[in-house]
């Protein structure tokens, strides 16, 4: 499961994550278009321009405690 993390080291240091298909490739890099890296942290590109903050595991159950992670 492709994560922040690998959306980071490729957006900062241009590192693919490990065994990617073509297709994995392909799907992957067409993904990670939408992402930006900002004083370190991970922000999503919504439709109408706006930069959504992606938040890790710990922040998620911090914020949202009652709701499971997917």
């Amino acid at each position: 499961i492709l994560g922040i993390t690998n959306f980071t080291d490729y957006l900062t240091i241009s590192v693919l994550p490990p065994d990617l298909t073509s297709n994995g490739k392909r799907a992957f890099l067409k993904s990670v278009s939408r992402y930006v890296v900002m004083g370190g942290l991970l922000y999503k590109r919504g439709f109408d321009g706006i930069l959504l903050r992606c938040l890790t595991g710990a922040e998620a159950t911090h914020y949202h405690p009652n709701r499971s992670m997917m």
